[in-house]
């Protein structure tokens, strides 16, 4: 008797993830490749006393969601949501998207501030239609005085 190998072959009904990460920034050249810049999930932040009145404590990264059609075709909604280690979340906003199927896919790429509130994990959930598709890392650590902020600089919001 053969072994037969029998091929299963499912439609995907979500698209791929080709990347999701957070880094320094994102440069699209004109040929459309991308180059990125100083991948980054930890950011070592120092300190500060005394900031003014309405400053708050911050840092600025890019945010790169990288998508594939195989199946799915057409307009589409992307949404990303902050979640803070204690549960508590924040909409960081939607995206239309419009997917071709095949190979071709589609990049998100969002330059963004998120203000220090908590310490430790927080995730990036990143969903199409409402499905989760994935999830990106970002650990905030308290550092010393003398420690500078790492992956990124201190913004104002």
């Amino acid at each position: 008797m053969k072994n037969r190998l029998c091929l299963l072959i499912m439609v995907n009904k979500t698209p791929y993830v080709g990347a999701a990460l957070i880094c320094e920034r994102v440069i699209q050249e004109t040929d459309g490749v991308l180059s990125i810049v100083r991948v980054v999930e930890t950011f070592t932040v120092a300190p500060i006393r005394d900031l003014p009145a309405g400053v708050k404590r911050g840092i600025e990264f890019t945010l790169l969601i990288m998508l594939k059609s195989g199946d799915v075709k057409g307009k589409s909604k992307v949404s990303i949501r902050l979640r803070y280690p204690s549960g508590k979340t924040k909409p960081m906003g939607d995206h239309e998207i419009v997917l071709e199927g095949g190979h071709s896919g589609i990049q998100v790429i969002i330059q963004t501030r998120v203000g220090i509130e908590e310490w430790g994990v927080h995730w990036f959930d990143i969903a199409w239609e409402g499905q989760m598709l994935t999830s990106i890392p970002l650990r905030l650590v308290e550092g010393s005085s003398s420690d500078k902020v790492t992956g990124s600089e201190e913004a104002k919001s």
